[in-house]
């Protein structure tokens, strides 16, 4: 099952006559979430992988919705939770903390604060943090001063993993690392999903202004493309001079096979009319032989 917006994947699953979703929407693939995310769930439902329980996405389309009323550009920042988060990582390097339920939110976060606000960003998951990233805070001494860290929370969490991200919270506050906890609102695990989502990309869109960046366009990524295109563009007619240049070396090689082969035929049929040449020379000296014994033999008849 695809989802798409157009481009190469729809025509291909047209192609391959794989079922898929296509939409309309101008925008870039990431401002295109709902648009992604809806078709899937709707999928995975039809397959009996999720329960119908679980693809009803009303109550959590109406949590999204009164949640990111209060997050937009008209709402004050003392009470916009968004433009609050974009103040508290401005000249800071966010990383984003999630946790087996939140992983995807967390990536996300990362993805758009990278795109948005041109920012770098990492993100992080427990109880696989607890292993290493917590270690990674010592040096250099002036990273603590330089990183904000996000702990993304949701209500079903397990026991273990809210307990362990209060242990490095206080852990992180210890060291005097900048540290926030974050939850989304509304009943359900959609519902905290998706409060959290909007919460993360209207906060990276805040933090592009603070930056005074352009969070639309992405320069860096478009050149690589570019690049890539061009490389591969290369690659493809230097296989084709390859593939020419073997072919002429082919036919050069035939082309000496076949000269040997005719200076083969051409010993070959030499050597066939010297063996006829010795056989009638040889024939020759035979006839020659027995005229002599025919002589001889009428010679000693007349004696």
């Amino acid at each position: 099952f695809v989802v798409a917006g157009g481009g190469k994947l729809a025509e291909l699953a047209e192609l391959q006559g794989v079922p898929y979703y296509r939409f309309a929407y101008q925008a870039p693939p990431r401002d295109a979430f709902g648009y992604l995310f809806a078709p899937v769930v709707w999928a995975l439902g039809a397959a009996g992988v999720l329960a119908p329980a679980e693809t009803d996405l009303s109550a959590s389309i109406a949590a999204l919705r009164s949640y990111a009323a209060g997050l937009l550009p008209s709402v004050p920042s003392a009470e916009n939770p968004a433009k609050t988060l974009a103040y508290l990582m401005f000249d800071r390097v966010p990383i984003v903390v999630g946790s087996r339920l939140t992983q995807g939110v967390a990536r996300r976060w990362k993805n758009q604060i990278n795109e948005h606000a041109k920012t770098a960003t990492f993100w992080d998951a427990f109880p696989e943090l607890n292993h290493n990233t917590s270690e990674g805070f010592a040096h250099p001494p002036r990273f603590k001063d330089d990183c904000v860290v996000l702990l993304l929370a949701a209500t079903a969490d397990h026991p273990e993993v809210s307990k362990r991200r209060g242990i490095f919270c206080r852990h992180l506050q210890g060291a005097s690392v900048v540290v926030q906890e974050v939850s989304g609102v509304g009943v359900g695990l959609w519902a905290e999903k998706l409060t959290l989502l909007a919460l993360g990309d209207w906060a990276s869109y805040y933090l592009a202004l603070l930056y005074r960046t352009d969070p639309a366009p992405v320069l860096v990524i478009d050149a690589l493309k570019a690049e890539l295109k061009e490389l591969n563009t290369r690659a493809k007619l230097a296989k084709k001079e390859g593939e020419k240049s073997n072919w002429t070396a082919y036919m050069a090689e035939a082309a000496a096979i076949e000269k040997s082969l005719a200076t083969h035929k051409a010993l070959e049929d030499e050597a066939k009319a010297l063996k006829a040449a010795i056989r009638s020379t040889e024939k020759k000296q035979e006839e020659l032989v027995e005229a002599a014994r025919a002589k001889i033999s009428r010679d000693e008849a007349r004696q």
